[in-house]
């Protein structure tokens, strides 16, 4: 599962960046101003990584409890996502998500 996480992920990060730049150049074309890709290429980039990086802050819950295997993994992503956006949400499916429950607490508790 973690790896088609990934593989879509970049996917649609690289669908993003290649419609941005095609947009950023269709607006530059049709300006009076000369066209410099490098301007509007950074700005583009800081934006992009400004984006990922607050949905890998948002989303933190649901990874954390992807990559415990969580059995309550869908509620804690519907959670994350309809809820997140409350400080008091993110804070409840993080503390849900560290938690451990079922064969993985009883199998912690022999060790």
């Amino acid at each position: 599962m973690g790896n088609k996480i990934w593989k879509y992920g970049l996917t649609a990060w690289i669908i993003l960046f290649v419609v941005a730049l095609i947009l950023y150049g269709f607006d530059k074309a049709t300006s009076a101003a000369p066209f410099n890709i490098f301007e509007g290429l950074v700005g583009i980039v800081i934006v992009m990584f400004l984006v990922l990086l607050g949905g890998i802050i948002y989303f933190l819950p649901t990874i954390i409890a992807g990559s415990n295997g969580h059995n309550n993994f869908a509620i804690i992503f519907l959670l994350n996502l309809f809820l997140g956006w409350s400080f008091i949400g993110w804070i409840i499916a993080v503390i849900w998500s560290v938690i451990v429950v079922g064969e993985k607490a009883k199998n912690n508790q022999l060790k």
